[in-house]
């Protein structure tokens, strides 16, 4: 775990499960905090490094969707008024650790991870280092795990103003899930995506048993992209803080990929003869691709054929 001051009003701590982030956004009258980590005793070891920063009570919690690596930590704050979208509540139970889908999964898949032979080329070898690091760190919070569900929910455009801040909430509709709030602070010329971007060193990540959508997450990319200027900081949900320069990457990925669909169906291959020239080679040794792409040539390949339909 590390931290990040961003300006005198904006600390970002940063967990050790695929580098998520919780954001703490001083107000003057209490803090927003954006995310919770991935583990509820992370959460926990946060707490002091929150309150050295500033030592006021957190007023509100937004989770920018109902993945546990976003929530896990909501526990921790009770007595704070927590939001998300609507969409949301069909996403979060008592077991929501969702990639793999239980905690009898992420041991197998880690077990798995552990006896198998370490790639040659150094890359592929410190993926697969990492993902053993972030799913044994995702187990120890298991035995933890305390349900914390937002209890108040937006369904559009809402402005918290609460202090001398004003935190702005945006839906683009289906992108990462269907759920998901992008957190955008103007007095701090600030943008958090959550999920719907990742940092430049992962591939993104478009979750279609959440409701997610391809399509939807180019298009939301686009806005994104329309709401910063060449100063504004982007945090990701995943990854180092960055510039927008982030969310044209993403959004590369994503458009190539429809794109190569687009013109397989066009050329009348099947999926199965297709998947040969869906790689994307320049994504490919990054982290969470060799997870993610499967799922996401299937996904795209149904939406861009529900299109032409």
């Amino acid at each position: 775990m590390h931290t990040a001051r961003l300006s005198d009003s904006v600390l970002v701590v940063t967990g050790d499960y695929a580098e998520e982030h919780l954001t703490v956004i001083a107000t003057g009258d209490g803090l927003v905090v954006v995310d919770t980590l991935a583990t509820l005793p992370a959460t926990r070891a946060a707490l002091p490094l929150i309150r050295a920063f500033r030592d006021e009570p957190v007023r509100v919690v937004v989770n920018t969707h109902l993945d546990v690596d976003h929530v896990a930590g909501n526990h921790a704050f009770a007595g704070a008024a927590i939001l998300a979208h609507a969409n949301g509540t069909a996403h979060f139970g008592e077991r929501i650790f969702d990639d793999p889908a239980s905690e009898h999964d992420i041991r197998d898949f880690t077990d798995q991870l552990r006896s198998s032979e370490v790639p040659a080329e150094p890359t592929l070898a410190a993926r697969r280092q990492a993902y053993i690091e972030w799913y044994t760190h995702l187990l120890e919070g298991f035995g933890d795990f305390v349900a914390a569900p937002p209890f108040v929910f937006v369904s559009s455009e809402t402005r918290i103003v609460l202090g001398t801040a004003t935190v702005e909430l945006h839906h683009f509709g289906r992108a990462h899930s269907d759920a998901d709030l992008v957190v955008v602070v103007p007095g701090e010329d600030l943008i958090l995506t959550g999920d719907v971007a990742l940092g430049r060193a992962f591939a993104p990540a478009a979750h279609a048993e959440h409701g997610g959508s391809l399509v939807g997450l180019a298009q939301a990319l686009e806005r994104i992209e329309g709401l910063a200027s060449t100063t504004t900081r982007v945090v990701p949900g995943h990854g180092a803080v960055g510039d927008c320069g982030l969310l044209r990457d993403q959004r590369t990925y994503v458009e190539e990929l429809l794109a190569a669909v687009r013109d397989a169906q066009g050329r009348g291959l099947t999926l199965d003869a297709a998947r040969p020239t869906l790689e994307l080679a320049a994504f490919s040794r990054r982290l969470l691709y060799d997870l993610v792409h499967p799922a996401h040539v299937q996904l795209a390949w149904d939406e861009m054929a529900a299109h032409v339909a």
